[in-house]
C-alpha cells in the first residue's frame, strides 16, 4: 500500500492494524478528511504542551525540542500492549497506545512506539510527539508529512 492512499480514511480503516491501534493517518488526512466530529479539532502543539504541563513537565521542557520532562510519557502511555515491559501508568487518561507508524514500506513498529500528529504545520513538515517503550519521557519534534501516525481529536 502506498503512503499517498492513506489521505483516505476509509483506506485506512482497511489497514491490519486497525483494530488494535486505529488509524495512522498521513498529516494531509488529519488536515482534510474531518477525522475529529463537530465540536472538536486536532490539537495543536501549544495545546499539547498544555496537557504536558498539567501532568507535571516544566514549562522551559514542554517549549523544548527532543526527548523531554521526567514520567510524563509514563503517565500517558497505556497500561497495557507497549514491549519490553514499556508500559504506562495512564495517570492522565490520555491512554496512549504504540500503534508505530506507516510510511512507504509499510507498519513499523507497532508495541514499540505511538506518535501523534499536531495541526502545527511548518510546511512540508508538521510537529508531533512520539513515545517509547523505552522512555518515560516524551519526545516532540518535526517531521515529514507522508508518514502515518496516530491523531488525537479533543473538544473545542
Amino acid at each position: 500500500m502506498d503512503v499517498i492512499l492513506l489521505t483516505c480514511v476509509e483506506a485506512a480503516v482497511a489497514t491490519p492494524n486497525y483494530e488494535t491501534y486505529g488509524v495512522l493517518y498521513n498529516w494531509s488526512a488529519v488536515m482534510t478528511e474531518g477525522i475529529c466530529p463537530s465540536g472538536w479539532h486536532v490539537p495543536t502543539d501549544v495545546e499539547w504542551q498544555t496537557l504536558e504541563i498539567s501532568i507535571g513537565m516544566s514549562e522551559s521542557d514542554a517549549a523544548s525540542t527532543g526527548w523531554r520532562g521526567t514520567d510524563e510519557g509514563y503517565q500517558m502511555k497505556s497500561t497495557s500492549g507497549w514491549s519490553n515491559n514499556g508500559n504506562g501508568s495512564n495517570l492522565s487518561g490520555f491512554t496512549g497506545l504504540p500503534g508505530g507508524y506507516y510510511d512507504s514500506g509499510g507498519f513499523d513498529s507497532s508495541g514499540d512506539f505511538g506518535h501523534w500528529w499536531t495541526s502545527s504545520n511548518l510546511g512540508t513538515i508538521s510537529i508531533r510527539r512520539f513515545l517509547s517503550s523505552d522512555s518515560n519521557e516524551i519526545f516532540r519534534g518535526n517531521l515529514s508529512h507522508i508518514y502515518g501516525f496516530s491523531a488525537r481529536c479533543v473538544r473545542d
